[in-house]
């Protein structure tokens, strides 16, 4: 990384005058370079995760705003009709948003927690839609979410939907 004219310009005088601040500049210069690449590095690295998960939230939204579409759609702007976001955020606490998050002490599974049997009992299930599909699963949710949240009351704590 060059220095700015500034700091070669005070770096050569210093070296003729002064060397042993020089010395001392250039090794405080050497660590404000390494600290700048690796603040930049680290950067570069958050810029990257932010990316990844914003990539990976997309199906679910888009799902999400489809739901929401086909309940406005059939039931006008009803009240009864949850917008994305709470299916969103229900979602994120569910399962961090990932497709296939199979809960070790349940049945449930998929991004938004279905139980093997909640499922096979709901319409989606009974037409023999498959609960990795993510368009599935987000159209029957918003059905589910009509009368609130409470298929989902377990994880209230962290999504405060009622």
């Amino acid at each position: 990384m060059a220095l700015p004219a500034q700091a070669n310009a005070k770096a050569t005088h210093c070296d003729k005058n002064h060397p042993r601040e020089c010395h001392k500049l250039v090794k405080k210069v050497r660590h404000l370079e390494a600290a700048l690449q690796w603040q930049k590095k680290d950067h570069a690295h958050d810029v990257q995760q932010v990316l990844e998960q914003a990539r990976g939230t997309q199906p679910f939204a888009l799902a999400a705003k489809y739901a929401y579409l086909a309940c406005v759609a059939f039931r006008g702007l009803s009240p009864d009709c949850r917008p994305p976001s709470q299916m969103m955020r229900v979602g994120r606490c569910e399962s961090g948003l990932q497709l296939n998050d199979p809960n070790p002490a349940s049945t449930a599974s998929n991004w938004m927690q279905y139980l093997d049997g909640t499922w096979n009992n709901a319409p989606a299930g009974q037409l023999g839609f498959n609960k990795l599909d993510v368009m599935a699963v987000a159209i029957q949710s918003e059905a589910k979410a009509m009368t609130g949240w409470h298929e989902w009351r377990a994880s209230i704590g962290c999504h405060g939907l009622t």
